[in-house]
Order: structure tokens, then sequence, then C-alpha cells
């Protein structure tokens, strides 16, 4: 048995692997994949993010605010937006 009756011994599979994903990308349809991905994910974060930011008490409203003041049992139709405000006192001194 010779050493050409037995497959190469391969010691670099992390370098290769890493050097055929650089090569498949730089194929454009891999390239628009990637790409197609890479939007819905950010359309994800988006809308991950709003749904935060959108429910901060100092930027709150309708519905959202309504939840704050639930939470301290106040209405957002009082006057001056009693409920941020009993929100604010509410909350904030548990935070410190």
């Amino acid at each position: 048995m010779t050493t050409e009756d037995h497959p190469r011994y391969i010691f670099d599979h992390e370098d290769r692997a890493v050097s055929d994903l650089v090569s498949a990308l730089r194929r454009p349809i891999l390239r628009a994949i990637v790409r197609a991905f890479g939007a819905q994910v950010q359309e994800l974060e988006d809308a991950a993010s709003a749904c935060i930011s959108d429910r901060l008490l100092d930027v709150a409203v309708g519905a959202q605010l309504d939840a704050w003041g639930a939470v301290v049992a106040a209405s957002s139709s009082s006057p001056s937006n009693t409920a941020r405000i009993a929100a604010r006192t509410w909350v904030r001194p548990s935070w410190g």
C-alpha cells in the first residue's frame, strides 16, 4: 500500500472554510440572499426598538400612557397629564 492509496490529510479546515465563505460571498446571488436576510433582521430590530421606545414614560401617549396610568391608577385624559406625573413620582424613586 502506498501513500497514494490514502486520502490526503487536511490540516487547515478552519482556514479553508473561511476562504470558501469569502469566495462564495463574492458571487452576486449569495450577496443578494445575505442582504435580503439582513434587511428582514433590520425590520425586526426597528420594530422591537419602536415597541420599547414608544412605551418609555417620557414619550408615551394614548394606550401606552394609559398603561402607565393603570400602574398608578390615573388616567391620561386627566388634566395636565396626571398619569405621566403620577407615574414619574411612583416609578423614578423605585429606580434609585
